[in-house]
């Protein structure tokens, strides 16, 4: 298929294409991409190899960046990071980017743009791991790391190359200076931020997460703009945290029936995401957890040792055998099913909350068509009347 002197090819790689080309994007999720022959056979025949999140942001001042990895947390304090930007600084362009918020090059934003990418270790692997060329490098001004427990070992083949390519985040471009890394643990600036929010999203994580989204925030402004009261600064900062309403999929109220609230966490891809959930939901004996998914790789016993104090766990996807063994009453195999005995055994007053802990793409594209069905079977429930044959 050709138009305008392009030839397009679809569902097959061809040894030559990769042979002839001198620019090679590549999906930063391919992978092992160190192994894979087209890439390898493409840099051997001396084509420069990007990925889009590189192309997006190699030419930008880094002192216009704030990067944000780590293994959960990192959409939410992202999220809160632009929020707190845009209401501070309502006359700059604030853009979300990165593993969320869509392709910069979509719509590229003004020179002047604050951007606040979320980073994942698959994008880290390229834009700042020592295997890639160093002349294609990408630095920030402001980073963190969020937290760090094991991850897609899938893709990374041992806890030390995710871990590295996580910590990658903290390197320098060639020319550039050195990001200033703001931890998590470190709850600065004036007095304490986190005993003075006041946030709608529930759970102390994401107390944590606002307080970091805080200090990223100043530390950009000062890496920007330099801050002569910082005081008033991080008050507005704090205060603009009032009106975040949380983002889809993390912890979302998504509706309640004859009593029973229903929780859309399907964001929540790790064993430590889905502990902080069911913890942030309170009681956890009037908690039903729908867990489970695609298997990265990654210890799931989190989540196993959280059962004997729920009110239930419902197991789904390709993790369920790990995660409940053979008991017909936990594995569920679909979220459907999983739905119907959650609501079964549930209470007025429980909480049904799906928040697997795995990946979706054992049978959902990502983790937005997860909640969606999630919602959607929710919805179903309205003109139902509640079954007393529980």
């Amino acid at each position: 298929m050709a138009g305008d002197g392009i030839e397009c090819r679809f569902g097959e790689h061809l040894e030559t294409d990769f042979e002839q080309a001198e620019l090679l994007i590549v999906n930063p999720a391919v992978p092992h991409p160190w192994d894979n022959p087209f890439i390898r056979s493409a840099r051997d025949h001396g084509a420069r190899v990007l990925t889009e999140i590189q192309l997006a942001l190699g030419d930008r001042d880094p002192a216009h960046l704030i990067g944000i990895t780590g293994s959960a947390g990192k959409s939410t304090t992202t999220a809160m990071a632009a929020h707190a930007l845009a209401a501070v600084r309502p006359d700059r362009q604030v853009v979300v980017a990165g593993n969320f918020g869509g392709s910069l090059l979509d719509d590229v934003p003004s020179g002047d743009a604050s951007i606040v990418a979320e980073l994942s270790s698959f994008m880290l692997h390229w834009m700042a791991h020592e295997g890639t060329p160093a002349v294609d490098h990408v630095s920030t001004g402001v980073c963190t790391i969020t937290n760090l427990d094991a991850n897609h070992l899938d893709w990374h083949e041992s806890f030390d190359h995710y871990a590295a390519c996580k910590n990658a985040i903290r390197n320098a471009a060639p020319g550039r200076p050195r990001p200033v890394f703001v931890a998590p643990s470190q709850d600065g600036g004036v007095d304490r931020i986190e005993d003075r929010l006041e946030l709608v999203v529930p759970g102390v994580h994401n107390r944590r997460n606002a307080a970091l989204a805080v200090r990223l925030a100043l530390e950009h402004l000062r890496c920007r703009e330099g801050v002569e009261s910082e005081a008033t600064l991080v008050e507005a900062l704090i205060d603009s945290l009032k009106t975040f309403r949380g983002l889809p999929h993390r912890l979302e109220l998504v509706g309640t029936w004859h009593g029973i609230r229903f929780l859309d966490d399907s964001k929540a891809t790790t064993p430590e995401a889905t502990a902080l959930a069911v913890e942030a939901c309170g009681d956890a004996d009037r908690v039903h957890l729908i867990a489970g998914g695609y298997d990265k790789g990654v210890d799931l016993a989190p989540i196993r040792r959280l059962a004997p104090r729920l009110a239930g766990l419902y197991a789904i996807g390709q993790t369920a055998p790990t995660l409940v063994g053979e008991d017909e009453h936990q594995r569920l195999g679909d979220l459907r099913s999983a739905v119907q005995e959650a609501i079964r055994r549930a209470s007025p007053g429980d909480t049904i909350l799906l928040s697997p802990g795995c990946a979706s793409w054992d049978q959902f594209p990502n983790f937005q068509a997860r909640g969606r069905v999630f919602q959607e079977l929710v919805g179903e429930l309205s003109n139902q009347p509640r079954r007393l044959d529980r």
